[in-house]
């Protein structure tokens, strides 16, 4: 995992998380239809961790913005850039699994709860499927030391901001 600062342009040209001496790690883009890139990281706040995202194209980036509640920390942000110009934003809180929805004509709307497990939960993935749905995975620890894989799709529909029940599948760690 590489870990620094998060640069667009050439050569390193043009920091985006230009944030003094703290660190940017485990960065996450997705390209839009228009050809606008999509950009989320993980940098170090006050508080902890956080989940930061910015867009923009060559010569243009918006200010980042921390996505996740400066109140807890948020570990490895996944990203999804939806056809409708949707664009999801999760991470984990070691114990939950947290997202934000926002798009170009709104802002980062209410964080909604994917999953949570007091026994651990980490790495959560996010990914567009054609058809205009949100698909997530991550992986979830059962009481019997296991790690399991969980995932949740949301399909397209107006107004639709709950996930599916879980389909499991269990693989032994």
């Amino acid at each position: 995992m590489a870990i620094g600062y998060v640069f667009a342009g050439a050569e390193g040209r043009g920091s985006i998380s230009d944030s003094g001496d703290r660190q940017s790690l485990a960065a996450v883009f997705q390209v839009d239809v228009a050809g606008e890139t999509h950009l989320a990281w993980q940098e170090e706040t006050d508080q902890g961790a956080g989940a930061v995202y910015s867009w923009g194209r060559p010569g243009y980036w918006t200010v980042p913005a921390l996505v996740s509640p400066p109140e807890r920390a948020a570990y490895l942000p996944s990203l999804a850039v939806l056809l409708t110009d949707e664009r999801y934003l999760a991470w984990d809180r070691r114990d939950e699994v947290m997202a934000r929805r926002a798009s170009h004509q709104s802002d980062w709307g209410t964080q909604v709860q994917l999953a949570a497990n007091s026994l651990g939960v980490q790495e959560v993935i996010l990914a567009a499927g054609p058809e205009g749905s949100l698909h997530a995975a991550w992986l979830e620890r059962a009481e019997n030391g296991d790690t399991l894989i969980r995932y949740s799709q949301r399909l397209p529909c107006t107004g639709c901001r709950h996930f599916l029940p879980l389909v499991t599948r269990n693989y032994s760690s």
